[in-house]
């Protein structure tokens, strides 16, 4: 009797801590964004502002408001959804290029020392200096900024991918080669699942990298999207708006980040 109560005394102790764990994970995160806001609220206060008070259009009482119309008129969920949807087909598409180019990479030494160079040149060009090809070949509209979306997100994955690779264990190439696995059947069932976590940790940079490209090429002459709302609003001087589209990009983006990490929890193997 007195070894059952003995050994059941640390699971409150073990449940305490965890419930103060998680009371801390949200009370943390919840200060954080009250010092931003009242940060956000004392830098454009019309109180001290003086001659440059038209600031003031851009304090959360100004954009809170303007978010909350934009977003219940659906003025902003289409804009954000079509954005939405040329992020998602660009990572697609960098996904479908860069895994298979990765394993090349990581699977043959002579493929990657007669690349490398030109990759890193590649990679070190900023996807926005692509504009003008992008816009000569593909026109003005979803391609050219699609195509300029899979310039910038390839190159996390590719990489991480081919590092991936490397990081492996080569016994277990080994062993798996001796119990006759070869070809897609060891690329399929050993290879990727034993590099997964590092394939998902360059789609979540790559997805950090979609969103910051897909503003300024929504801006590029299209009529939809976020970055051409964030324009039109400028255009017609409704700060408040354009605080509230910016407000906007930013909980999407963090949003798209927590998504991509969920993810990786429930995939089989993504645990690192």
């Amino acid at each position: 009797m007195l070894e059952a109560q003995t050994s059941t005394r640390p699971v409150p102790a073990r449940a305490a801590s965890r419930k103060r764990w998680n009371v801390q994970n949200v009370l943390r995160p919840a200060l954080g964004t009250a010092l931003m806001m009242g940060l956000w609220w004392g830098g454009t206060h019309p109180s001290w502002l003086g001659s440059h008070a038209f600031l003031a259009s851009f304090s959360p009482a100004e954009t809170l408001p303007a978010l909350w119309h934009l977003v219940s008129s659906g003025t902003l969920t289409a804009h954000a959804l079509l954005s939405l949807k040329r992020v998602l087909i660009g990572l697609a598409l960098a996904i479908g290029l860069s895994v298979p180019i990765g394993l090349i990479l990581g699977l043959r030494p002579l493929a990657e020392q007669t690349m490398l160079v030109p990759l890193h040149v590649l990679r070190t060009v900023s996807p926005l200096s692509w504009t003008p090809l992008a816009i000569i070949l593909l026109g003005v509209g979803d391609l050219a900024v699609i195509a300029l979306i899979v310039v910038a997100t390839i190159w996390p994955i590719l990489f991480s991918t081919a590092a991936g690779i490397r990081q492996l264990e080569p016994g277990w190439l080994l062993m798996a080669r001796s119990v006759g696995a070869r070809g897609v059947h060891l690329v399929a069932h050993v290879i990727l699942p034993a590099i997964l976590p590092q394939i998902i940790g360059g789609v979540r940079l790559a997805v950090g990298l979609a969103w910051v490209v897909l503003v300024p090429a929504e801006m590029l002459g299209v009529s939809s999207g976020l970055g051409y709302f964030l324009l039109n609003t400028r255009d017609r001087l409704a700060y408040a708006e354009l605080m509230a589209t910016i407000l906007a990009i930013g909980v999407i983006g963090l949003g798209l980040d927590v998504g991509v990490r969920q993810l990786a929890k429930a995939l089989p193997g993504a645990r690192r």
